[in-house]
């Protein structure tokens, strides 16, 4: 899978709000914290996201960061943690096209 197509899969499961979280990795029913993996779990940061696909952190990772730097001056952590949920989708939206213009 390339990485335009694993940062498609990441939006994809965080293209509802309610699936989507800030500050942790993820989260189960009851808004607590939990490992991203955890069968339990029912919404994800980005990279949280990242994981419960489990797809290679690097495998995506250079793409989300530039998009979120060429977008709001910040990495891709801190622009999951502050930003609302359309500006991020936003930002995965630049990261898979800056992924498929260099062909990956």
């Amino acid at each position: 899978m390339k990485p335009s197509e694993k940062i498609e899969a990441i939006k994809s499961l965080i293209s509802d709000p309610a699936r989507w979280t800030q500050h942790v990795a993820a989260r189960d029913a009851q808004g607590l914290e939990t490992h991203a993996t955890d069968e339990n779990a029912v919404c994800w940061c980005v990279y949280g996201a990242g994981a419960k696909l489990r797809f290679p952190v690097l495998s995506f990772y250079t793409y989300i960061e530039e998009a979120a730097r060429d977008m709001v001056g910040i990495g891709g952590v801190s622009m999951n943690d502050s930003l609302p949920h359309d500006k991020v989708m936003s930002v995965l939206d630049h990261a898979i096209k800056l992924a498929k213009g260099k062909g990956a």
